[in-house]
């Protein structure tokens, strides 16, 4: 099941450009135009920068603690190994997205090295009790939840789209995430800090190496 949540967000993170730009970047308008813009030198091959906002959604799994957590642009927190999202959403946050690609005269720029950098800024935040891999169904996951509240997180992926083309490189991706003032389910708050910091060759999705840290109290 942990190998699932991980190809989960790897998958997000590698179709970032073609899923969010199609995000609006206000809840309310479904139908506002994309927000992204392209800051780059002259099309003369160099490398190219592209900023858009948009959604994700990433997993820490502390096994040593006992605890896994959500963070994410949706309020609804998505149960990974049930494959639905538990409630609707009815609040949005967007993240601001930057990629820099290696080769963007490319057909498509994704089959060279492609830098990843999301800030995420007052996202919806979920600490559950674990163990991750047992969580069933949406009842089972919301009665392990532990806090909720909004935070902070950063992404970084210096390889998005690895596994697209044959490399010789290892892919390091991550981030780290904060929270001050998480509500507790049983009343009161706490303050939370995550960092999920991964490795892999590009090739076998079975070869990737966490090391997820968890800090609630």
């Amino acid at each position: 099941m942990r190998i699932k949540a991980l190809l989960a967000v790897l998958v997000l993170a590698a179709f970032a450009v073609a899923c969010d730009q199609n995000v609006p970047t206000q809840p309310a308008a479904d139908t506002a135009a994309p927000a992204f813009s392209f800051n780059n030198n002259p099309d003369n091959g160099n490398p190219r920068i592209v900023r858009f906002t948009g959604l994700a959604t990433f997993v820490i799994i502390d096994d040593d603690a006992n605890l896994f957590s959500l963070h994410s642009g949706r309020d609804a927190p998505f149960n990974f190994n049930a494959g639905e999202r538990c409630g609707d959403v009815t609040a949005l946050s967007f993240a601001d997205v930057q990629q820099i690609l290696k080769d963007p005269d490319l057909a498509d720029p994704f089959l060279d090295q492609v830098h990843g950098l999301r800030l995420g800024r007052d996202i919806f935040v979920h600490v559950f009790q674990g163990p991750f891999d047992e969580v069933t169904d949406c009842d089972d996951m919301l009665s392990r939840l532990l806090a909720f509240g909004r935070g902070n997180f950063t992404n970084t992926d210096n390889d998005i789209a690895i596994f697209l083309r044959e490399n010789n490189n290892a892919n390091a991706f991550g981030f780290t995430a904060q929270a001050n003032k998480l509500e507790l389910v049983g009343g009161g708050r706490a303050k939370y800090n995550g960092v999920s910091k991964c490795v892999w060759d590009g090739n076998d999705f079975e070869s990737i190496k966490c090391v997820d840290k968890i800090n609630f109290h």
